[in-house]
């Protein structure tokens, strides 16, 4: 999997990498959209390899992360496009929850996804707009993205 920040560079995905909220300045409105493309590279000659995948984000939402009750999460799917501005992104995206109400939950997958193929979908956060005053210099922190993969094999018979 890769992500990126602008859709121009795209890094490979490190469980360690810190996607969302680096030096954030957590505000009503703020928001971060992510870009994501899971791509099968498998190349097994002998057998059609395919693999499902489940896009996971996990946020612990007590202390400081108290924050995490006021991020809406929201999703594109394809094609991924850059937004200019934050009214455009939240219309075209789908609204799926607050942080806290969807830790743990798979916010994307795909049953197949064949050798070559790719999928790719955009994550974004956003701080609601009528967030009170509880919130202010709350920071979030041990947000995990998690991408399980599982190989679907289907030999060929002559």
């Amino acid at each position: 999997m890769e992500w990126s920040k602008d859709l121009t560079d795209w890094d490979e995905f490190d469980p360690t990498d810190v996607v969302f909220g680096d030096n954030a300045r957590w505000e009503p409105g703020y928001t971060e959209a992510r870009y994501f493309r899971v791509t099968n590279t498998g190349t097994d000659a002998n057998a059609d390899v395919d693999f499902s995948y489940a896009f996971t984000i996990t946020c612990d939402a007590t202390g400081d992360n108290k924050l995490a009750e006021v991020i809406d999460v929201y999703k594109c799917d394809l094609p991924i496009e850059r937004f200019t501005n934050r009214a455009e992104l939240l219309t075209s995206a789908e609204y799926l929850g607050t942080l806290k109400e969807l830790s743990g939950t798979a916010l994307a997958a795909k049953d197949k996804l064949a050798i070559g193929e790719n999928d790719g979908f955009t994550i974004v956060l956003s701080m609601q707009q009528n967030a009170g005053n509880a919130y202010q210099n709350l920071s979030l922190s041990n947000i995990k993205i998690t991408v399980a993969a599982n190989q679907i094999i289907s030999q060929s018979v002559n």
